[in-house]
């Protein structure tokens, strides 16, 4: 579970997504059905040293190994519709070095 403070609710006034999701220590990475990136939280933009521009396209399969489970369990996700995780995936790539992640892979409604 992870838990975002808000600083000030008395006002009646809420954080946006994009603050919340920006809050998490964790990056989020939401692909569209071609794979391109269509959003990266801050931790996710840290995580991957990239950012999205609008004038820049950015599949997953540009900074994700082709042989990589994280690409697997996106594919297997979007196949069957089903949240799916997976635990101690290796991702090592020049740009952002070896890591051990933990990945949870979910759908989104449209």
């Amino acid at each position: 579970m992870t838990m975002a403070m808000a600083r000030d609710t008395v006002s009646g006034s809420f954080p946006t997504s994009t603050a919340i999701l920006n809050a998490l220590a964790d990056p989020v990475v939401v692909v569209d059905r071609k794979d391109n990136i269509v959003y990266l939280n801050q931790a996710a933009e840290d995580f991957l040293q990239t950012t999205l521009s609008r004038n820049r396209i950015v599949n997953l399969q540009d900074i994700i190994p082709h042989d990589s489970p994280i690409l697997a369990l996106v594919h297997k996700v979007r196949s069957n519709g089903n949240s799916m995780s997976q635990y101690d995936v290796g991702l090592a790539t020049p740009r952002i070095g070896e890591h051990v992640v933990n990945v949870d892979g979910a759908t989104l409604s449209e």
